[in-house]
């Protein structure tokens, strides 16, 4: 009897262990998965996605395409200009040029204010100097670490047009701070005596010039347009939409890469396309190529920011774009447009394509794609995932002459004359056009 009594005691005490794993098991799953709505996989995103933000601290690895889109060299034979030939440029930029940036942005002191008529005096004169051009605005404390260099404190604002030059035995970098229509100038330390002046001894002048300098003829537009003695050689491509015929494996890894598990969401089909929902926040991916997401979160958020400076929130934002865009977009080049703070303290990062150097129209937006952040994480998002391919083909581009005579005619005086992309969504192939902005 006692035998049998303690064989019973020893299978109950097996039970009741069994009784206490399972129990645990299922309230360590409620705890992981039920609490907060998105589970376990996407709790372990969140972790990345904050950790990634630490890492983008202190190192910024450039993904998206910061490199001008227009070039200007001036030594005492004269100016070289490029612009709209983006192999060319980014060549000249990162085997001769960005060096020279990385130095003066570096060692950059002493900030002086000065004005728009001694910028156009330094154009014109006889020194040695290089204009960069990145299409938009950019922080220019931030260009540095970009170029994997230090952030240097004694600059500040926000730039499109940079000016290195060499006067009186000292180097000077130039620019405007768009947010305040300002000019300011810094002397750089040199480090190396001839540097400078060697690389711009290299180009062999074009014939360059800028709008300013030819007024008779270019007078009614922006002063700084530059005007190539040839005509721009501008590529024809097809468009496609990559998500047009998505199929379910691709529609997986999409969601993983938006932090969104695919077993845990629920999904149905809508007119314009397939809608994603997963706790409070839904994703669209649409039939027009078109991905959008909207947080109605506010203490589970998906997306957390935890610095809200440019560096930090292109880093992060720029990462969602391109692991969507990146293998799918063709030859066009996702680059930064800007970073910008709303009235309501609400900051956007928009991003876009570039096709050859020019901007590319994205349907009625205009912008490839675009975030906002509020209340520290990402509330909203819209990307357009298009596919560009060169076709070989040559558009046959205005020069710049008759551009900017029909220009004055529409009245755009004081415009800059830009060639753009009109990617509207309804054409299988698109060139370029001149467009006053």
């Amino acid at each position: 009897m006692d035998k049998r009594q303690n064989r019973r005691i020893i299978e109950w005490g097996k039970n009741l262990l069994i009784l206490f794993l399972v129990l645990s098991t299922v309230y360590l799953i409620s705890q992981s998965t039920l609490y907060d709505g998105f589970g376990i996989f996407a709790r372990s995103s969140r972790q990345d996605f904050q950790s990634s933000q630490t890492e983008a601290a202190s190192t910024m690895e450039r993904h998206v395409s910061i490199e001008p889109i227009r070039l200007a060299v001036h030594n005492q034979s004269g100016c070289y200009g490029v612009q709209y030939d983006q192999q060319t440029i980014d060549l000249l930029f990162e085997t001769k040029l960005s060096n020279l940036l990385r130095e003066a942005l570096t060692g950059a002191e002493h900030t002086v204010t000065t004005t728009e008529e001694q910028w156009k005096a330094v154009l014109s004169g006889e020194s040695n100097w290089v204009y960069f051009d990145f299409l938009t605005n950019l922080p220019l404390s931030d260009i540095g670490i970009w170029l994997e260099s230090e952030k240097n404190p004694a600059l500040s604002g926000m730039v499109r047009r940079v000016l290195l030059t060499e006067s009186g035995g000292k180097h000077l970098l130039y620019y405007c701070n768009e947010e305040d229509g300002q000019y300011y100038f810094c002397e750089w330390p040199k480090r190396s005596e001839d540097q400078f002046r060697s690389v711009v001894n290299e180009f062999v002048p074009n014939g360059a010039a800028f709008a300013f300098q030819k007024p008779d003829t270019y007078g009614t537009l922006k002063y700084d347009v530059m005007i190539l003695p040839t005509v721009p050689n501008m590529p024809v491509y097809d468009v496609k939409n990559p998500l047009e015929t998505l199929q379910e494996g691709e529609q997986e890894k999409i969601l993983r890469s938006l932090l969104f598990n695919p077993q845990a969401v629920s999904f149905y089909q809508s007119a314009d396309g397939l809608v994603i929902q997963e706790g409070v926040d839904t994703l669209r991916i649409l039939k027009k190529g078109t991905i959008t997401f909207h947080s109605q979160g506010a203490e589970q958020v998906r997306y957390p920011i935890l610095r809200d400076d440019p560096e930090t929130l292109v880093e992060i934002t720029q990462k969602l774009f391109l692991d969507i865009v990146a293998d799918r977009c063709g030859e066009g080049v996702p680059y930064l447009i800007g970073v910008n703070t709303q009235k309501d303290g609400s900051i956007v990062v928009s991003f876009g394509y570039r096709l050859n150097g020019a901007p590319v129209q994205v349907f009625s937006q205009g912008y490839a794609a675009q975030f906002l952040i509020r209340d520290g994480s990402i509330h909203d998002f819209t990307i357009h995932v298009r596919q560009y391919t060169n076709t070989d083909e040559k558009a046959v581009v205005l020069p710049e002459k008759q551009a900017a005579a029909a220009a004055k005619k529409l009245e755009q005086q004081g415009k800059e004359l830009l060639l753009t992309y009109l990617d509207s969504g309804e054409k299988l192939r698109i060139s370029a056009n001149w467009s006053a902005h």
